[in-house]
């Protein structure tokens, strides 16, 4: 005979066989209303807030998790009430399941009062289905009859530990462990390969981490699974799609900032109280330069979530562009290491210069450039010509110079880069000459001749070696680039050579 602390493990395992083997999934929307016996016991109004979880009694280990996830994604369906993952509110739906009884319930709590909601049988061992059915009675008990027409497991994944790994990947992303969410989902996909709720992430660490085409690839994937899309979900696979989508033909950007304001618009006005829509209004007014109608929404999501990095990120460029640099420093500060260096150092370094805090300035971008080279990340020149931009505004002519000759030696290094960057090659080159190191310039001219990129360079080397002789060489560096801020990402940053700090006003 099993021992009485055995018997709840041994049950819930058999409960979960049907969830254990490979996934089949419904395919028929589940019915809107619930079952007749519900009695409504309250009367919430649109956009109450609310927690969801499991019972305190519940033990932190698989498949309970995965039930807290299901019961969650059950619940966040509603167009009527805003699901709140990280505040404090007053009232929390929670899921209890006695794997013996194979019995599920829905219980309201407030504060030390509780009130039963509903109760089911578990089918089958089907316990996905059974949170379905609560789901629907006690939104429908607290004054909620919007439609939920997505079934949990289809929303996510009927495998539980699909659905607890990618819970995992999830944390880790809002912790900026991009690389590492990665893995697990790829892993992830392997168990069930067609799941939206799986893919719209991956999609997003393929962006940020700089493969805009996986991205699109990923979320063309995920919706067209059409019957398995939650509705943030999807609202989340057009998004990143969009986005990434201007990151891979930069052309396309304004069309696809105006698409992703659309989007937020019609979304908001199906789903009032579902912050992803608000976020993608924030971000489209933010890309499109709207900063003023940015920044109110900005701080509506801050205040619902105060540690959401994409949100506290566009908040400092806004600030920064409404002449707050000290304000979006701060933000910037807060998001540390949450987000890729690439998207952030640009704007945090500028907010930290106009602020006047030259030291942590120059700190942050050392330490980006030692952190981008011992990764052997591409970002590296990027963060060179940070620091060589703030050593012109220095006035450090030494400093300045042996800078300049490494991001020369980085490009020569890397032919397919030069290539691409061309122009940039040129301007610093001819910056480096100017400062009186023309023989440095001839000599990786040189080294840069015999490298597949030697053709395409070939009439402006000949050029700027007129020029150098002709003492002409400050006409080779580019204009003052136009100081407007845009937030296209890595991909396109406002200014990458050395003017970008010299241009700011002191």
């Amino acid at each position: 005979m099993l021992a009485p602390a055995v018997r709840p493990t041994f049950a819930v395992c058999c409960l979960f066989a049907a969830c254990a083997g490979p996934v089949a999934l419904p395919t028929a929307p589940l019915a809107e209303a619930p079952n007749a016996y519900v009695i409504r016991v309250a009367a919430w109004p649109p956009g109450h807030p609310v927690a969801a979880g499991l019972a305190a009694e519940a033990p932190d280990a698989a498949p309970w998790r995965a039930m807290a996830v299901w019961w969650r994604e059950a619940l966040r369906q509603s167009a009527h009430l805003r699901l709140d993952d990280f505040g404090t509110p007053a009232d929390r739906l929670e899921l209890a399941v006695d794997p013996v009884a194979r019995t599920a319930t829905a219980t309201w709590r407030q504060g030390s009062a509780t009130t039963l909601l509903a109760a089911c049988d578990i089918r089958d061992g089907d316990v996905p289905a059974a949170i379905d059915r609560l789901a629907r009675a006690a939104r429908a008990a607290v004054g909620d009859d919007s439609p939920a027409a997505v079934p949990c497991a289809a929303g996510t994944s009927a495998r539980h530990e699909v659905v607890d790994a990618c819970a995992d990947a999830l944390s880790l992303l809002r912790d900026g462990g991009f690389a590492s969410a990665r893995s697990i989902l790829r892993d992830g996909r392997r168990r069930d390969a067609r799941a939206p709720w799986l893919l719209e992430p991956l999609a997003a660490c393929e962006a940020a981490l700089g493969d805009a085409a996986a991205a699109v690839r990923l979320c063309d994937e995920a919706l067209a699974e059409r019957q398995r899309l939650l509705p943030t979900t999807r609202h989340r696979l057009q998004r990143t799609r969009l986005l990434a989508q201007a990151a891979l033909t930069p052309d396309d950007a304004a069309r696809c900032d105006a698409e992703l304001l659309a989007l937020a618009v019609a979304d908001r006005a199906a789903r009032a109280f579902d912050p992803e829509p608000l976020r993608s209004a924030a971000t489209a007014h933010a890309l499109r330069g709207e900063f003023t109608a940015a920044l109110p929404l900005l701080d509506e999501l801050l205040a619902h979530d105060p540690q959401a990095a994409s949100a506290r990120h566009l908040a400092g460029c806004a600030r920064l562009a409404l002449g707050e640099p000290a304000t979006a420093a701060d933000h910037f500060a807060a998001i540390g290491g949450r987000l890729p260096t690439s998207v952030t150092l640009l704007p945090h370094a500028t907010a930290l210069f106009d602020a006047g805090r030259r030291a942590e300035c120059r700190a942050l971008v050392d330490r980006a450039v030692e952190e981008a080279a011992s990764e052997r990340s591409p970002f590296e020149v990027d963060a060179r010509q940070m620091r060589a931009a703030l050593l012109l505004a220095d006035g450090d002519d030494s400093g300045l110079r042996a800078e300049l000759r490494a991001i020369l030696g980085w490009f020569v290094a890397r032919p397919a880069t030069l290539a691409a960057r061309a122009g940039e090659f040129v301007a610093e080159a001819a910056l480096l000459g100017e400062r009186g190191d023309f023989a440095e310039v001839d000599r990786l001219l040189d080294l840069a001749a015999v490298t597949a990129t030697g053709p395409m360079l070939a009439t402006a080397t000949d050029d700027l070696r007129r020029a150098a002789a002709a003492g002409e060489l400050a006409e080779w560096r580019p204009p003052t680039p136009d100081r407007t801020l845009r937030l296209r990402g890595p991909w396109h940053p406002p200014m990458r050579g050395p003017e970008w700090m010299a241009a700011q006003p002191r």
